[in-house]
């Protein structure tokens, strides 16, 4: 995502919002299962996850295992969309014990991008430098994105929005997270005056180069009254820079 930024934010953009945490309960069972599954990542209404794999159901608790063999028992509440959705397709309890069934009454949507406990130190500030369009921007490093900024720019706003989206998708999305297994997202907080056309000139030779002329030509046009957009990185530079190929 290449953003123009004029001056840099000066508080978070969601800090201040009233946030109900619900946290991941975590206890010691004697291990056992019925069955074996694959390791996983589970998510947490509260921002936790885990990658661990589904042992079974014992009404409203879950058992998993994670990577060193600890059986964990997890109340069902706490998880995801995405980790529900799993449940039911895997877990032999699920089929009979009517806890996959609609609900009935009135049923409040969680909301996990504000409910979520964000941990500002899970943003490391000045983690190194990368270059693109032969400009060389400092990042910010968090669990899934490097946020490019250059001088006189603050990331942490844009960083913890960032986190707080992403973990509002994957809680919907059960695939969504596994995307970002040994990759990161790039985001670029561009200057408008200098950085940002000049990024614009650096992806219009890049599609140029490919031949397609269309959408040259349109991203040529459009990029002067864009504010912000999306890109896909060259692979050379994604993989130097373990990126996604999408870029913002």
């Amino acid at each position: 995502m290449m953003t123009r930024t004029h001056f840099p934010p000066k508080r978070p953009l969601l800090r201040g919002a009233a946030f109900f945490a619900l946290s991941l309960a975590l206890a010691f069972l004697p291990a056992g299962r019925l069955q074996a599954l694959e390791p996983r990542t589970w998510i947490s209404l509260d921002g936790r996850t885990i990658d661990a794999e589904l042992i079974k159901t014992e009404g409203d608790i879950v058992l998993l295992k994670d990577k060193a063999g600890t059986t964990l028992k997890v109340p069902r509440a706490a998880l995801s969309f995405g980790d529900l959705d799993y449940i039911a397709e895997f877990a032999p309890e699920e089929k009979t014990s009517g806890f996959a069934s609609k609900p009935t009454g009135k049923v409040k949507v969680p909301s996990p991008a504000k409910e979520m406990k964000f941990n500002n130190k899970s943003i490391v500030k000045d983690a190194g430098e990368i270059k693109i369009a032969g400009l060389s921007f400092r990042y910010a490093e968090t669990p899934h994105f490097k946020v490019l900024y250059s001088k006189g720019f603050d990331p942490s706003d844009t960083a913890e929005l960032a986190e707080r989206l992403w973990h509002d998708t994957a809680f919907f999305h059960a695939s969504f997270a596994g995307k970002f297994k040994d990759r990161r997202m790039a985001i670029v907080l561009a200057d408008n005056a200098k950085e940002f056309p000049k990024l614009g000139e650096w992806y219009y030779e890049i599609i140029s180069g490919t031949g397609n002329t269309e959408a040259a030509t349109a991203t040529k046009n459009a990029w002067p009254k864009l504010s912000s957009t999306s890109i896909n990185l060259p692979a050379e530079t994604a993989d130097q820079n373990g990126l996604l190929s999408s870029a913002t």
